[in-house]
């Protein structure tokens, strides 16, 4: 087996079985959702970032919002609706 063949098809076979996997859950999973305030009840509308979201398919990485509707006045929040989301 000559290695200049088999290490490309190993690298390969990598991407296809990880990387493209792991982007497309990513790019599903990352986006606009909307979830309950648990302080209050409100509806809002949270955007995850959607590398985090990636993360996710690797190893029990949290959520992480990028913006949520209520927080230019709540901007302190403790986040917890994103446990919701888990």
């Amino acid at each position: 087996m000559d290695p200049n063949v088999v290490i490309p098809e190993v690298a390969l076979i990598g991407l296809f079985y990880l990387v493209l996997p792991a982007a497309a859950i990513g790019a599903l999973a990352g986006g606009r959702r909307t979830v309950r305030c648990p302080r209050d009840g409100a509806t809002a509308q949270l955007r995850l970032d959607r590398g985090r979201t990636t993360l996710r398919v690797f190893r029990d990485a949290p959520h992480c919002a990028r913006d949520c509707s209520l927080w230019p006045e709540r901007s302190g929040c403790d986040r917890a609706c994103l446990a919701a989301l888990a």
